[in-house]
C-alpha cells in the first residue's frame, strides 16, 4: 500500500491539482495518503536508524513536498528538533546502547564465572577490518 502511494505521490503533477482539473475531496485524499506515508516511514526510521535519519529524512521530504504539506511538516519537524536539542542538551544515551549495555551485564553475570571473557571495543571500520584478518 505504501508504495502504492509513494507512486502516486511521485507520479501525479502538482500543477494539475492547482489547475482545477481534480476535485478538492481528491485533492485532500492525495494530500492525506501523502502525510500517511511520510509519517509511517518517518516512524519506521525513528525504530529502525534513530531521530538524525529521521530528521534528515524529513527534511528532504519537507523540501520535496513543500506546496502541498508545508505546515504539517514543518510543525513535526520543529517538534523532534526539540526533542534532538533537549536530548542532546542532557547528554541522554541511546535506550538502545542502555538495553545492550544490560544485556551484557546479564551475560556476563550468567557466563562469566564458566568463560574468559573478552570484550572488544572497535571504533572504526578499518580497525575491525585489520583485527578480523589478524583472527
Amino acid at each position: 500500500m505504501y508504495s502504492v502511494i509513494s507512486e502516486i505521490i511521485q507520479t501525479t503533477p502538482v500543477s494539475s491539482i492547482y489547475k482545477g482539473k481534480i476535485d478538492e475531496k481528491e485533492i485532500m485524499l492525495f494530500r492525506h495518503a501523502a502525510l500517511v506515508h511520510l509519517l509511517v516511514t518517518v516512524r519506521d526510521l525513528l525504530l529502525t536508524c534513530g531521530l538524525d535519519t529521521a530528521l534528515g529524512y524529513l527534511s528532504k521530504a519537507k523540501d520535496i513536498y513543500k506546496n502541498i504539506l508545508e505546515s504539517c511538516l514543518n510543525n513535526i519537524w520543529r517538534q523532534l528538533k526539540i526533542v534532538q536539542y533537549s536530548s542532546q542538551k542532557k547528554h541522554e544515551t541511546n535506550p538502545k546502547i542502555t538495553e545492550l549495555q544490560c544485556q551484557m551485564l546479564n551475560w556476563m553475570q550468567s557466563y562469566g564465572d564458566e568463560h574468559s571473557v573478552k570484550v572488544n571495543n572497535v571504533n572504526n571500520f578499518s580497525k575491525q577490518t585489520k583485527l578480523l584478518q589478524t583472527m
